[in-house]
């Protein structure tokens, strides 16, 4: 009878519940992960991402299981959720990975009187053995094949009744429920935990015959940094969890509060990240991967198989990265993404201990992406994930996004050359450290498997200053490395320092990088240039509909729309506009070279400082750009086309008027549709080379005109209202 009244509710519950799309976010409250918020009155915890590694074997930070061949991951909690739904109490437990099912067993146990002197001193099954008792009086099992309360008392656990367990995996989700009435927390304070292992037909972690992966409330974890061998990953902030499984650690460290009153009285306290220092946070991808963790590249060429069982593609919905706040973090703050290494994560620069007073301390909001693995190149998925962390912390916090600048060391230095080149509109400046715009071709074919993914288009970075910091000897340059980009830039006359250590090699010197990037954010991103400088390389495009992933590289500024000419595509296939406006006085810049030796004794790489003595040794070389002044002006434009099929130019932004004859100096090699766009009310006459043309199209939003640009052509563009 009592079993079958469970039954029915919970079916009615589960039912209504069941009806999530591909790709739902399920998750509650502000997805900080480590700690606990009340949502119109659900207790909502969020765990670490991709932390699911089970207790601590060795002296080595973090844990040691090790999942059968083919599920890694399938029992990583991102959040549990606990709630009441009328007379019911409803769990709700997200997970990273959730493809089959039947895999997951989540169980939670609930201490009701508080009292770790009363109840049963562990999980069922003597798996998981703690160091102090739990004193558990009831546990909920919640799995697809089974779904159950426990009661314990007269020293054993029996049932109290079967439950329906409904797994979404969709959401992501499994949830249950059983009537609050023959348990009724009323308003007191139960403590709960709360673990996530395997279960096949025969055996789980239940049974003892399995391990625990993952527990629900540890909080506080550390981001120390170590590879585990034994898994061939590192460790995810999982020190604590992995130490209360072993049974070294009072798992105290794993219980959470479950406030009842706050819970009955339908409140909502959340969670915040505003604290000085670290937070890891989570944000929900809306690209569909197929979820799990997998080797990165796909496909791995001639003898680096084992590069592949320590680069991985982490490609759950669930995707983490590290905020970092200074003492004082003014608002709206600056953003600085800090992009990592080959071989890391997003936590190891907090695990290097590289922020803190006298190191890294910018007055700005720092993130640092996980990039989807440790060594992806920053492109596809991995280029998408740091786009998706600057627009989630954008949503969280009042950020300057016209001070946003990209840094990273060795594979993140490339990583924010490359995204620079292509989207360089985003960004206030660049500052690479021990990285470089180019690879060999071997290099690049490793990281990606045979794909080229850098682009060669370092001229795109016309309004956008770079601050790059090498050392002398390192071994790891290709092509001269941060030498080689500094050529090009003084050649091109653009903005650019570089700090070269004499005594260092490929290292990053936190106390000297600090400066840098203080310097890098300290004058806003240049948002309608005089100038616009772009290559488009459509090999570089990546469109998938499968997984949703769509990155485009046809403009920057007030240039949008470019098309190159030909197809399909290959290496080396580009197309440049160099498109200048005749309007703007300061278009034609001024430059002063800089060279320079300086000495870190009370100083750092911008002058005097007395927080700052590494005794490093270096040499500044680079070019001091400021805008011009006094240049003639003209409703005009002047613009070079090369291997461009068509363009697309904002006159209003260029500071050009479609009100007044506009002329045009075109230099091209080829056809080309030329959108300009403008407000021309009665339409506009055209003129080449000082004879009458055919009239250009007029469309709603301005005029296109369709020619063969090849040489140099002068065109005028007259309004008919002043024919």
């Amino acid at each position: 009878m009592w079993d079958g009244s469970v039954r029915v509710l919970v079916a009615g519950l589960l039912c209504a519940a069941s009806s999530a799309s591909a790709g739902t976010d399920a998750s509650l409250g502000p997805l900080i992960a480590g700690t606990h918020s009340y949502v119109s009155g659900t207790f909502v915890a969020t765990d670490y991402a991709y932390d699911d590694q089970g207790p601590a074997r060795d002296e080595t930070p973090g844990g040691d299981a090790v999942y059968p061949e083919g599920l890694e991951n399938a029992a990583d909690l991102i959040q549990l959720q606990i709630g009441l739904d009328g007379g019911l109490i409803e769990i709700t437990a997200i997970l990273e990975t959730l493809v089959d099912p039947k895999l997951p067993l989540v169980g939670i146990g609930f201490d009701t009187d508080a009292d770790p002197a009363t109840g049963a001193a562990a999980f069922p099954g003597g798996e998981f053995v703690p160091q102090t008792p739990l004193g558990i009086e009831l546990f909920v099992r919640l799995s697809k094949a089974s779904s159950e309360l426990l009661h314990f008392a007269d020293g054993h656990w029996a049932r109290h009744a079967r439950l329906d367990g409904e797994v979404d995996v969709e959401a992501n989700t499994l949830r249950t429920a059983f009537p609050r009435n023959h348990f009724e927390p009323g308003d007191a304070t139960w403590r709960a935990f709360a673990a996530v292992g395997l279960a096949t037909r025969r055996e789980s972690w239940l049974d003892g015959k399995g391990p625990i992966f993952d527990l629900a409330f540890v909080g506080n974890e550390s981001p120390a940094y170590a590879i585990r061998f034994q898994t061939g990953r590192a460790a995810w902030q999982d020190r604590k969890q992995s130490e209360v499984l072993a049974g070294t650690l009072d798992p105290a460290e794993a219980a959470a509060l479950i406030d009842w009153k706050r819970i009955v009285n339908g409140v909502t306290e959340l969670a915040e990240a505003k604290t000085p220092g670290m937070h890891t946070l989570l944000y929900h991808s809306k690209l569909e991967l197929g979820e799990g963790i997998s080797p990165f590249p796909d496909t791995a060429l001639e003898g680096t198989h084992d590069l592949r069982r320590l680069h991985r593609l982490y490609k759950g919905p669930y995707q983490p990265y590290v905020l970092w706040l200074p003492e004082r973090t003014p608002l709206p703050a600056p953003l600085i993404v800090l992009m990592h290494g080959t071989g890391s994560t997003h936590l190891s620069a907090m695990s290097r201990g590289w922020f803190g007073p006298g190191r890294l301390h910018p007055r700005a909001a720092v993130v640092q992406p996980l990039g989807r693995g440790e060594a992806t190149g920053y492109f596809g998925v991995a280029e998408q994930d740091i786009f998706d962390v600057i627009a989630d912390i954008t949503a969280r916090m009042p950020i300057d996004e016209d001070r946003v600048v990209l840094t990273g060391w060795s594979a993140g230095g490339m990583g924010a050359l490359r995204l620079g080149q292509l989207r360089p509109d985003r960004f206030t400046a660049l500052v690479p450290l021990v990285g470089h715009s180019r690879q060999e071709k071997w290099v690049e074919h490793i990281i990606s498997g045979g794909e080229y993914f850098l682009p060669h288009a370092l001229e795109n970075l016309y309004s956008v200053p770079v601050r790059s910091i090498s050392g002398r000897l390192d071994d790891s340059k290709a092509d001269d490395g941060p030498d080689r980009d500094e050529l090009d830039l003084y050649a091109m006359g653009y903005d650019y320092r570089h700090w070269l250590l004499f005594r260092r090699g490929h290292e990053v010197v936190p106390e000297l990088v600090n400066s840098a990037l203080v310097e890098a954010i300290s004058r806003p991103r240049v948002i309608d240039p005089a100038r616009v400088v772009f290559t488009v390389e459509p090999y570089l495009e990546k469109s998938d509909p499968d997984t949703g992933l769509a990155l485009r590289y046809d403009g920057a500024y007030w240039a949008s729309g470019i098309r190159v000419r030909g197809g399909p595509f290959e290496r080396g296939d580009r197309g440049t506009i160099d498109v200048v406006s005749l309007a703007r006085a300061d278009r034609n810049r001024t430059t002063k070279r800089i060279s320079e030796y300086g000495v870190s004794r009370r100083a750092d790489l911008l002058g005097p400082n007395r927080f700052v003595s590494t005794n490093d040794r270096w040499v500044t070389r680079g070019l001091v750009v400021e805008p011009g002044t006094g240049a003639p002006t003209s409703n005009g434009l002047r613009a070079t086309l090369e291997g461009v099929a068509e363009l697309t130019l904002d006159l209003e932004r260029m500071q050009l008027r479609a009100d007044r004859e506009l002329a045009l100096e075109v230099t091209g090699d080829g056809a080309t549709r030329l959108h300009l766009l403008g407000v021309w009310s009665d339409g506009a006459s055209l003129w080449r080379d000082g004879e009458r043309h055919s009239a250009p199209e007029r469309g709603t939003d301005g005029i296109t005109i369709s020619e063969d640009f090849a040489g140099r052509h002068h065109f005028v563009l007259r309004p008919v209202s002043r024919q």
